[in-house]
């Protein structure tokens, strides 16, 4: 069956050609094909059928009523024709207007692009992005600095790029491979799509295919189907590859046979990491857990009232609709406590904003997260202006534990947003990663930590709970790499949760 839709004005081409009993035996199969196969037409197609049905029983009543009918006029004839006509033509523009009606619907509910990094990948948005109809902006640069990377278009065409590569979508069909090596599965209807490079023009004639742009030269390659080369230079004539077939195109797009390759290109990323969300409280417009697990938080407002919220303006929130927004009276959100051990791997990643002006003990820490009421398991990030070197950012285990228990990092004092992220890999190693970048690494630690509040620990009787904005806690009950930091830096979403 022949699933790929023909648009909008074929379709209403067949249904014309199908109601004036002119359609041709392969058009005819066509339309059948779609009718068979879209059960949204065919639900548009039965009730066009049941106006149809409804005017001619009308015509047979009124026969069976009135009884044979007279002879009739030359001018009552072409009257009679011309409301035929005009039935018949209600009747089609019903059909036309109910399925215009569900492609247009169809076209809403497409999905979104989907992007899904390779592990231990690293690649940007050099210009654009994905717009609010969840569709690529035109003109959106896609830069894989190394590693793979995969997308999926709303019409079910895949890409897929090998760092390090350069790719620009400037249209529904139309991309530019700046450089580096692309992969390109195109549906049934993107067929025609089209990539170009400095030097050549590959459209696609349904197919799978490869493109590799270098300074010097352009290879193309395809898997299955074919695609014609054209060069963007007068004079070399265009070339038509077929599955299993490849060639290269010199400096001025003249394109000849070289040897295919099975295993030149990539056409399915190495998986990401996929690590194990114990929580995630984005405070958008509560504390309550978005991971699924049910581990909601909920806020401690202490007296006087109101001087902590989820706060959803200005610049008080990095991510989605809003941040938790602390005041200096010792609030905090408390959460269901838990402890890792030392030979247990996990990942703690925030967001916060320092309010400036702390005084006296307020200087001295700004308590992320941690255990209240206990001097052991804090993460809290110091002040410049305190005493005893409360600066940087500090991790805190179980001061009962052998060995080191503590580990210090250097961190910015301002009032600046920064993403701050600490990973235990299980094995005595504590890492640090600041604004999506890795820092330090503190070795030989007996990493055991736990947690019962976010933004206050430490002994309930010092003014150190955090004073300012915290957004986007994510806790992991897996060690996370380099590609899990760089995209909740960018996005606050794990890979593949674009």
């Amino acid at each position: 069956m022949n699933s790929r839709h023909p648009g909008r004005r074929k379709l209403e081409q067949l249904l014309q050609d199908f109601e004036d009993s002119n359609i041709s035996s392969a058009d005819h199969r066509q339309l059948m094909d779609l009718l068979r196969g879209e059960p949204e037409l065919r639900l548009a197609y039965l009730k066009h059928m049941a106006v149809a049905t409804g005017l001619h029983e009308v015509a047979e009543s009124w026969a069976a009523t009135h009884g044979p009918p007279a002879p009739e006029t030359h001018e009552a004839r072409e009257r009679r024709i011309l409301k035929r006509s005009f039935l018949a033509a209600a009747a089609v523009l019903f059909l036309l207007l109910a399925i215009g009606s569900v492609i247009a619907i169809r076209e809403r509910l497409q999905p979104p692009v989907r992007i899904v990094e390779g592990q231990g990948s690293l690649w940007m948005f050099e210009s654009g992005g994905v717009g609010e109809d969840g569709e690529f902006v035109p003109g959106t640069m896609l830069l894989v600095d190394n590693g793979s990377l995969e997308i999926t278009t709303r019409t079910k065409s895949r890409i897929v790029l090998e760092g390090p590569a350069k790719l620009e979508l400037r249209g529904e069909k139309l991309a530019r491979l700046h450089e580096g090596k692309a992969w390109f599965d195109i549906s049934e209807r993107d067929t025609g799509f089209t990539v170009t490079t400095a030097r050549v023009r590959v459209v696609d004639l349904g197919t799978r295919f490869g493109v590799v742009s270098s300074d010097g030269s352009d290879l193309v390659q395809v898997d299955s189907g074919r695609v014609r080369i054209e060069s963007l230079s007068e004079g070399p004539a265009p070339l038509e590859l077929h599955g299993g077939q490849a060639a290269r195109a010199n400096v001025v797009g003249r394109s000849a046979p070289e040897a295919y390759d099975p295993d030149l290109f990539l056409s399915t990323p190495a998986p990401a990491e996929d690590p194990a969300v114990w929580a995630y409280y984005p405070f958008d417009h509560d504390c309550s857990d978005q991971s699924g697990s049910g581990r909601d938080g909920a806020l401690v407002d202490n007296k006087p009232h109101g001087s902590s919220k989820i706060s959803r303006t200005g610049n008080d929130f990095r991510f989605g609709g809003g941040a938790l927004d602390l005041g200096s009276d010792r609030d905090f959100v408390s959460v269901p406590s838990k402890t890792f051990s030392s030979g247990s791997p996990y990942a703690v990643s925030f967001w916060a904003r320092k309010a400036p002006g702390d005084q006296g003990q307020a200087s001295w820490w700004d308590m992320v997260i941690g255990v209240r009421g206990s001097k052991d398991f804090f993460i809290a990030l110091g002040d410049a202006n305190g005493d005893d070197g409360r600066t940087g950012l500090r991790w805190r285990g179980n001061t009962e534990a052998p060995g080191a228990r503590q580990a210090d990092f250097d961190a910015p004092d301002d009032s600046s947003w920064h993403h701050h992220v600490i990973i235990a890999d299980g094995a005595g190693s504590l890492s640090y990663y600041l604004d999506g970048i890795q820092r330090e690494t503190a070795e030989n630690v007996e990493t055991g930590f736990g947690f019962d509040s976010i933004g206050d620990a430490y002994g309930t009787g010092l003014d150190v709970d955090f004073h300012g904005q915290i957004d986007e806690v994510w806790i992991f009950e897996d060690s996370i790499g380099p590609g899990v930091v760089r995209s909740l830096f960018r996005g606050s979403h794990r890979p593949g949760d674009h």
